[in-house]
């Protein structure tokens, strides 16, 4: 099981290239409370199924910059709402797609 995350962090237009690295770098920091809100919010679903806390994270950056055009493993949702961040994905997607670890 995965929990995909998607977050736009750039398109064509060239004035978002040059905020693409702050807002990568926001949407990568801020990602853990964001999980823990939705944790919270659907608390009786996951109390119920317990399993889904081990469901991994995988968060696509969408960018036309192809610096930040990733895909980012951050492991198993009860680690990544925390902010522990899991190993990276290799080989995951062709094309532009890479595989990374984010910032901390």
């Amino acid at each position: 099981m995965c929990l995909d995350v998607h977050c736009y962090v750039s398109g064509p237009n060239s004035l978002l290239d040059l905020v693409a690295e702050f807002r990568y770098y926001i949407f990568a920091k801020e990602l853990p409370l964001v999980l823990e809100a939705v944790l919270y919010g659907d608390r009786v679903l996951f109390s119920q199924h317990k399993e889904l806390m081990d469901a991994f994270v995988r968060v696509f950056f969408h960018s036309s910059s192809r610096k930040y055009n990733r895909v980012e493993c951050w492991g198993p949702l009860k680690d990544a709402a925390k902010g522990r961040v899991g190993d990276q994905m290799q080989g995951l997607f062709g094309g532009n797609m890479e595989s990374s670890t984010p910032p901390m």
